[in-house]
């Protein structure tokens, strides 16, 4: 059971996923690979593709668990492809001249199905429209909270403290700077989980953000011929 496919897919949806999970459960179908994970804390969800067309080889495998870490690590010495065999029952990995061997995960209970969900606003600009909260939220672990309000003149993205709004750093981006963006909400959501995957998001990367208040927000992006979503889960805010 092995498989040869382009780093950067790899590359691509592992960053995304190692800002939030530690295992991953992989489906492999005549489609491609399907990863589904979930965070410890049940904060966030990652689902992605990679599509069949991303592998210049490639075999239908039964599910398997890996650790995210022993993907990631490799991928990031390869240049062009990089080859994954799991018929030995570990997880074989050869990058160019490098070969490195990992155990399997067991079983991990997920769901591996996104749920559908209504959201309210959406919008979809390139990953750098965000690059000033981004910047002005770098590295303080004093940000906890993040709001989002949206409206047809554009998205205001709000980086919060604590809950009494001591300590805010707000950023005012206007509808001109997105390619799309339609619907009006509010919503709240935990900062960290936001910042760690924005930073991962190649540049020119073109995003997608839905959301709605007391419910998930989803972002999902295309990078290196593979899709990544993530759902985070709202901070429920009391009815005015």
């Amino acid at each position: 059971m092995t498989v040869t496919l382009r780093a950067d897919a790899v590359k691509a949806v592992f960053k995304a996923i190692a800002t939030q999970v530690s295992t991953v459960k992989i489906s492999a179908s005549e489609a491609g690979w399907h990863l589904y994970g979930r965070s410890d804390s049940n904060i966030t969800v990652v689902d992605a593709t990679i599509p069949k067309e991303s592998f210049s080889e490639y075999e239908v495998w039964d599910d398997f668990v890996v650790d995210v870490r022993d993907i990631l690590e490799p991928a990031a010495k390869a240049k062009d492809e990089m080859t994954i065999d799991i018929s030995s029952g570990r997880l074989d990995i050869k990058v160019g001249r490098l070969s490195f061997r990992r155990k399997l995960v067991g079983d991990i209970e997920v769901n591996p199905k996104m749920p559908t969900l209504d959201l309210d606003a959406e919008c979809i600009a390139p990953v750098e429209v965000f690059g000033d909260i981004m910047s002005a939220a770098s590295g303080d672990l004093r940000f906890k909270a993040m709001k989002m309000a949206q409206t047809d003149a554009g998205l205001t993205v709000s980086i919060y403290a604590d809950d009494t709004d001591i300590g805010t750093v707000t950023c005012e981006i206007p509808a001109d700077d997105f390619g799309m963006i339609s619907g009006e909400a509010t919503a709240r959501y935990p900062a960290g989980a936001w910042h760690e995957l924005m930073k991962v998001i190649p540049p020119g990367t073109e995003v997608d953000v839905l959301f709605k208040k007391n419910y998930p927000m989803m972002i999902t992006y295309s990078a290196g011929g593979a899709e990544v979503r993530m759902m985070i889960a709202p901070q429920i805010e009391e009815e005015e």
